[in-house]
């Protein structure tokens, strides 16, 4: 009974079973079927995925990622500002920091995994984030500075510790996948029950859905940099880096219908992809698109006009 399968799992732009096979005689099944529904289910089956059954195996990983010629902490000339997303483990912090640029192209600019000794040392956390907001020195190829202007770290881990830490670190805001969320993302109060004294924090925690989220971004590793609407990674990437990537996968069920994202196994990371999708999140939470450009010059200009006042004001 083809309706009483078990789950098939199916990776973009993958060699894998593209459709509900379980094995070979689900897919003779098929045929008997389509031929008796006459010459245009038949070759409608001819056309389908059933024709060219292939397995789940080591080669379900992408190879067509938009590797480009530019080296990590290097950014391309178009990049505009940089993010900062952070995934925090038990005792183990990923961190990537993600440039940004016209037609909504990604690119990964530098990636960092640091052991920082587990809870009872979780202020290491508040010093490692600190010091890649502010103390980072990051340029694009022709010279010109980057600011890291704001930063996604991830909640769930240490919750409490997390929150405060974004109290006292300023642009940084907490961040959890959500399984349920029916929006891309939501707002909502970091501790509505005061269960560790953040109700009256102005502290929010952002909610991001797992499925859209992984969406998008998969998306975004499909696309070429011509494109745009793109994530673009440097030539000296790590391998370690690209396996992360690689390894959530989207799941069916019984009717061929997608359910939705799970990682590949226990023994398959995927850090670095989250860190990457929390950047990103970041950008449109914030409107960054439209917004921030502007916002940068006028504050750059601001900053000249008060210097040149004050030099006025002194007689110069």
């Amino acid at each position: 009974d083809c309706e009483k399968m078990s789950n098939v799992r199916k990776g973009y732009h993958s060699a894998v079973v593209n459709g509900r096979a379980k094995n070979f005689s689900h897919i003779m099944f098929e045929y008997e079927k389509a031929k008796l529904g006459g010459p245009l289910e038949l070759a409608d089956y001819h056309n389908s995925v059933w024709a060219n059954p292939q397995l789940i195996g080591n080669e379900n990983k992408k190879k067509d990622f938009n590797i480009l010629p530019y080296s990590r902490k290097q950014a391309p000339d178009d990049v505009q500002f940089l993010i900062l997303g952070a995934d925090l483990g038990n005792n183990r912090l990923h961190t990537k920091v993600i440039g940004f640029a016209n037609k909504d192209r990604q690119y990964l600019i530098d990636w960092d995994e640091r052991n920082y000794g587990g809870r009872s040392n979780i202020s290491e956390v508040k010093n490692i984030i600190q010091g890649i907001l502010l103390d980072s020195d990051y340029k694009t190829v022709s010279g010109r500075p980057l600011k890291i202007v704001a930063g996604a770290i991830d909640c769930n881990h240490y919750t409490s510790d997390i929150l405060r830490i974004c109290e006292e670190v300023r642009n940084l805001y907490p961040v959890r996948g959500s399984g349920t969320l029916k929006d891309k993302w939501k707002k909502v109060d970091a501790d509505p029950k005061n269960n560790w004294g953040f109700k009256n924090s102005p502290v929010k925690i952002y909610e991001l859905s797992h499925t859209y989220q992984q969406d998008e971004f998969e998306s975004r590793l499909s696309r070429s940099h011509e494109e745009g609407s793109c994530y673009n990674i440097p030539q000296n990437t790590w391998d370690s880096v690209k396996e992360h990537y690689n390894n959530m996968i989207l799941v069916y069920g019984p009717n061929g219908q997608a359910k939705g994202w799970e990682q590949r196994g226990r023994a398959y990371p995927v850090d670095w992809r989250d860190c990457t999708i929390y950047a990103i999140a970041l950008y449109n939470i914030l409107a960054l698109r439209n917004q921030l450009r502007s916002n940068l010059q006028a504050k750059e200009d601001k900053k000249v006009k008060k210097g040149f006042n004050h030099l006025i004001g002194r007689g110069f």
